[in-house]
C-alpha cells in the first residue's frame, strides 16, 4: 500500500460466514532467493508460481540492471543470465530490498568481484553484514570500505571452500554461502546453518540443477564447488508461503463455517497446527490441505 491509503475490516461480530476455498501462493522469502540463484547459471531458467508482491519486483529491477534477460511467462518469469555486464549491485534499487544482500554471494562467485551497499528494507529489518564480510574473507575475498558501499574481490577470480560457523543460525547467510560455494572452488562447509524449509528448497533445486550440496536440512552443510549451473531441468517453484497459511488457517478457525486452505506443505505448519489442536479447533489434514 501507499503512505495514502488504508485497508478498513468490517468484523463479522462472532458470526461465522466465511466459506470456500483459499490458495496459498508462493513464499516471498523463497521466490527471492530463486531470482538471485540466477546468477550462478549458464543458461536460460524458469521460476513459475511467482508471488506478485513489491518485493519481487524490486528483485527482478536489480537483476535486470546487472544485465538478466527477464521475460514474464504465464504465472513466472524466465531468465537469462548469459549476459552479465558489471558487478555493482544497483544502490538506489538496493535500499528498497533489503533481501537485496543475497545477491553478492552468487554475483561475487560468479564474476570475482561485487560492489554492493548495506541492504535497505525497513528500519527494524537492517541488519548487520559484518558476518557476510568475515564470511567472504574465509573464502579469500579481499573487502573494502568504500564509504556508502562495500566492494569485495576474489583473486584469480575464485572464490576458496572454507568452514563457515555461524554464531547465530541466519536463513539469509546460510543461502548467501550456500550459493557462493557451488561456484567456488574446494569443499565450503556451513556450520550451525539454519533449518528453515526456504533453504531446503532452494538447495534441492540448485542440487537438481547440478550442483553438489549435502545435509541439507541439518546443521551441517557441505557443497562442493564447480562450474555453472544448468536451467534444464525442472524450474524453480517456491515452496508456500507459512505466514499466508498460517493467517488464513486463524481466520478460518475464528470465523468460518467450511474453509479449505490449500497449495500448502502441512509439514512446514506442525506447531501451528498442534497449537489449535490443542485449542479444540476441528482441523481435517491432507499433506496438501488443511
Amino acid at each position: 500500500m501507499e503512505n495514502n491509503e488504508k485497508l478498513l475490516i468490517n468484523g463479522l461480530a462472532g458470526r461465522r460466514e466465511l466459506f470456500g476455498r483459499l490458495a496459498v501462493t508462493g513464499a516471498k522469502n523463497s521466490i527471492l532467493k530463486g531470482l538471485a540463484a540466477s546468477l550462478l547459471f549458464g543458461d536460460r531458467l524458469t521460476l513459475t508460481a511467482v508471488p506478485d508482491i513489491l518485493d519481487v519486483r524490486h528483485m527482478i529491477s536489480l537483476l535486470a540492471d546487472l544485465g538478466v534477460g527477464i521475460d514474464s511467462v504465464d504465472d513466472g518469469y524466465v531468465l537469462d543470465p548469459t549476459n552479465i555486464g558489471h558487478s555493482v549491485i544497483n544502490p538506489t534499487m538496493a535500499k528498497h530490498l533489503r533481501a537485496s544482500v543475497v545477491l553478492s554471494g552468487p554475483l561475487l562467485a560468479r564474476t570475482g568481484q561485487v560492489t554492493f551497499p548495506h541492504p535497505g528494507g525497513c528500519v527494524i529489518g537492517k541488519r548487520p553484514i559484518d558476518f557476510f564480510l568475515e564470511g567472504f574473507r574465509l573464502m579469500g575475498a579481499t573487502v573494502e570500505d568504500c564509504d556508502s558501499a562495500y566492494k569485495l574481490t576474489a583473486p584469480g577470480g575464485k572464490l576458496k571452500g572454507a568452514e563457515i560457523f555461524f554464531k547465530v543460525p541466519s536463513v539469509t547467510g546460510t543461502e548467501t554461502f550456500m550459493m557462493a560455494a557451488v561456484l567456488a572452488e574446494g569443499e565450503t562447509v556451513l556450520k550451525n546453518a539454519a533449518l528453515e524449509p526456504e533453504i531446503i528448497g532452494l538447495g534441492e533445486f540448485l542440487r537438481q540443477s547440478g550442483a553438489r550440496i549435502y545435509g541439507l536440512g541439518t546443521p551441517t552443510i557441505r557443497i562442493s564447488g564447480g562450474g555453472l549451473l544448468t536451467g534444464a531441468g525442472q524450474p524453480f517453484r517456491p515452496i508456500s508461503d507459512r505466514i499466508e497459511a498460517g493467517s488464513f488457517i486463524i481466520l478460518s478457525a475464528l470465523c468460518a463455517k467450511d474453509v479449505v486452505v490449500e497449495n500448502i506443505n502441512t509439514d512446514h505448519l506442525d506447531a501451528l497446527l498442534h497449537a489449535l489442536h490443542l485449542a479444540g479447533v476441528k482441523l481435517e489434514v491432507t499433506p496438501t490441505t488443511v
